[in-house]
């Protein structure tokens, strides 16, 4: 199977509502070559995702499996809105995360793995059972492409460290003198 994976938009409303979160795919016996993978995987089941963030809407897939000699591809998009905590002011907003996956597969154990290795080398994932749980990858994908510093805005002013009152707001009447910084004594000392 070739070409692009349509955009959710184009799905049909069946498509849309049919539930994932039990998909599993056993691509080592199946003798299928090509899968096509459309739904949604509700909220209840991103228990890992859940964890991270507040899920507010179930994930939208929309992808394709195709095997390319001894490698399975898996390529489409993913998408779910979620709310986070803003690193700066503390408030809690909504974005959408959506993902364009290119991935890799291989059946068998990663050949890493007999050498000692901790991590993966290459971008191929190793499937040992052969069975590929949608659930699984979906969440894996979400929780990657999460934030490490999420932000309400990019000129979110954030809290004032002194009061605490949120100068996205108003300006507070904290001191604006500038603190002593503990490491200037550094700047006095002689290097031979």
């Amino acid at each position: 199977m070739t070409g692009s994976v349509p955009h959710n938009s184009e799905l049909s409303k069946t498509e849309l509502n049919r539930d994932l979160s039990q998909v599993k795919i056993d691509i080592a016996s199946s003798g299928i070559d090509s899968w096509k993978v459309s739904g949604i995987l509700p909220e209840n089941s991103l228990t890992e995702l859940a964890a991270e963030c507040k899920i507010m809407a179930p994930g939208l897939v929309n992808i394709i499996i195709t095997k390319e000699k001894d490698l399975w591809r898996v390529q489409g998009e993913l998408e779910i809105a979620i709310e986070l905590p803003c690193s700066r002011c503390l408030k809690q907003y909504n974005s959408s995360l959506m993902i364009n996956v290119d991935r890799f597969f291989a059946l068998g154990k990663d050949p890493a793995l007999s050498f000692g290795q901790v991590e993966m080398e290459s971008d191929v994932v190793f499937l040992e059972s052969g069975e590929f749980s949608l659930l699984r990858f979906a969440e894996e994908e979400f929780i990657l492409i999460l934030p490490m510093i999420p932000l309400c805005d990019e000129g979110c002013s954030g809290l004032c460290q002194s009061c605490g009152a949120d100068k996205n707001i108003a300006p507070c009447d904290c001191s604006k003198e500038e603190k002593p910084n503990p490491f200037a004594i550094l700047g006095k000392m002689k290097i031979d």
